[in-house]
């Protein structure tokens, strides 16, 4: 053993590993840069090991090795050329070999984990431009470049988005907005409502300078901000887009779209933007301009006030509002009734059924009034599903164009008396009822792809429980109830 003037190989600080670039998506070679120091007396050599791995630190998917050497107190970084394979993960470095033979091993090893998408947990500010290939180490410090997932929360950049593009921008996903500040009259807006959806919007104001803030959501309701959802002649996005200070601004406004993201009826070769006041006002029909990434865009000039856009191809939504739509459970059937207002061009109204809430066929339809004023309309279900069924209107026009209202669940039957959630759909607090049990249990709530959200202790001997979906995002959820052992499902609607 060496004692007095061993070296002592060690990584140099807390958090030594670095990349650079940045940014990346998986499959790209990045250089993973690891900072060492010989805190020793003694100059030495020695070699350092790079680690890929997964999330659960199971599998290893890339190791590659490198010699180096330091003179006594020395300082290097050093690097390697590493081939990613997947988008979150760590990177794990380690030092061996030492020659002479080194005593202290504690600081020869080092972790740092990366995701190229960003989950963003609280409101950010960022204070100059924010590059969408290079990171923001002290605000998402795991993010190493590509998306940043809004959720529920702001993000205000006091600057420019630099670098953005397909696979580099930011995922619109709740109620969280973007909010560019600067000087410049013209920003782009780099957003989309999934890691595979982009639906960028540029903003330039010829007005009074102001800066902007944006969301982008995958609908388009009636009534803009509610109502029931346009199904048709539409593309299924709505752009959310306020300015800081009303009033003296005169932008023209750019909307980018997918063909994935067009509604049927479509069409693109007559088609225009709609901005969303007391009612929807409408731009000059148009061909959409298609650009070099096969992505289509609608532009339109002198917009004063700032509220949901979206696009269109048709005359706009149905003349008509839907003021009510309830089920009403029967001991052998279910009564669907509905009330509506100011029916113009209305032909009929179809009522359709689900099993499982995606689905859906028609058990009957209804002609329609179609006159001014409020119209009442029911339709019963003499044979009705076991268990939850879910319930929907189709609106259709004379010209065959149509939209559909919320959906309703009714659930019937002996999973009812075990197991059942009021309201449903829901809003912000839903309750759920169950038979009381002996054994403490737990209750999950999952969304998309039977990801947990939420997750509640159940006492023995409670027969309800209570929370808050508020800030849930719209869409179909499941509640779980039970142990190890026994669990009960039953699907709820969050809008």
């Amino acid at each position: 053993m060496i004692v007095g003037d061993a070296p002592d190989m060690a990584r140099s600080f807390a958090g030594a590993i670095s990349f650079n670039p940045s940014g990346f998506v998986a499959g790209d070679s990045v250089l993973v840069n690891v900072s060492v120091k010989n805190q020793g007396v003694t100059d030495a050599s020695a070699w350092i090991k790079f680690f890929i791995k997964d999330t659960t630190l199971a599998t290893l998917t890339a190791i590659d090795s490198l010699p180096f050497s330091l003179l006594a107190g020395e300082t290097k970084i050093l690097s390697k050329r590493m081939l990613f394979s997947l988008n979150e993960g760590f990177v794990l470095t380690e030092i061996y070999n030492s020659s002479p033979i080194e005593t202290d091993l504690l600081n020869n090893n080092d972790t740092l984990r990366f995701t190229t998408v960003a989950k963003m947990k609280q409101n950010i500010v960022i204070n100059g431009n924010l590059d969408m290939k290079q990171a923001a180490p002290s605000q998402l410090p795991e993010w190493i470049g590509g998306k940043i997932m809004l959720g529920n929360y702001n993000l205000t950049v006091n600057g420019f988005i630099l670098n953005y593009d397909s696979t580099h921008f930011i995922i619109s996903n709740g109620t969280g907005k973007l909010r560019l500040v600067n000087a410049s009259s013209e920003n782009i807006f780099p957003m989309g409502t999934s890691d595979s959806s982009r639906n960028f919007v540029r903003i330039n104001n010829a007005g009074t300078q102001d800066n902007f803030s944006v969301r982008v959501v995958d609908y388009v309701l009636l009534n803009g901000n509610s109502g029931d959802t346009i199904r048709v002649s539409h593309v299924d996005r709505t752009w959310f887009i306020e300015e800081d200070v009303p009033g003296g601004s005169n932008a023209t406004a750019e909307f980018w779209w997918n063909t994935s993201h067009e509604l049927i009826g479509f069409d693109r070769v007559l088609c225009r933007t709609a901005h969303y006041t007391n009612l929807w006002e409408y731009g000059s029909f148009g061909s959409a301009l298609l650009n070099a990434n096969g992505q289509y865009s609608k532009t339109q000039t002198g917009f004063t006030s700032f509220s949901p856009f979206s696009i269109s191809s048709g005359a706009g939504p149905l003349p008509l509002e839907l003021l009510s739509f309830a089920a009403v459970n029967k001991p052998t059937t279910v009564l669907l009734q509905w009330k509506t207002a100011n029916e113009i061009n209305t032909a009929s109204f179809d009522v359709e059924r689900s099993a499982d809430g995606i689905h859906f066929s028609s058990i009957g339809s209804r002609p329609s009034y179609n006159t001014t004023g409020n119209h009442s309309y029911q339709l019963e279900d003499s044979q009705p599903l076991d268990g939850t069924s879910y319930y929907r209107l189709k609106q259709i026009d004379i010209g065959a164009a149509y939209v559909y209202s919320h959906t309703l669940a009714v659930t019937r039957g002996a999973v009812g008396n075990l197991f059942s959630i009021y309201p449903n759909p829901v809003r912000d607090l839903v309750t759920i009822v169950f038979t009381a049990a002996d054994e403490p249990r737990k209750l999950w709530i999952t969304g998309a792809g039977g990801a947990i959200v939420k997750v509640l202790d159940v006492p023995r001997g409670i027969t309800s429980i209570q929370t808050n979906l508020a800030s849930f995002a719209n869409g179909m959820y499941q509640i779980i109830l039970g142990d190890d052992r026994n669990k009960l499902v039953k699907p709820l609607i969050k809008r």
